[in-house]
């Protein structure tokens, strides 16, 4: 019986260590899609600028 507990106990522990890991992975991913969503803004803004600055010039 004891071996049995010891057993359980060690699932336990593995399905808790594996349910961390899914955390952290989940945690990553949304970092990256943050990070990338960030650069994409940062992209896409001086691209605006300049069209609108073509655009003036273009009405001068």
């Amino acid at each position: 019986m004891p071996r049995l507990l010891l057993l359980l106990l060690l699932l336990l522990l593995l399905l808790l260590l594996l349910l961390l890991l899914l955390l952290l992975l989940l945690l990553l991913l949304l970092l990256l899609l943050l990070l990338l969503l960030l650069l994409l803004l940062l992209l896409q803004l001086p691209l605006r600028r300049r069209t609108t600055d073509r655009r003036t010039m273009d009405d001068d």
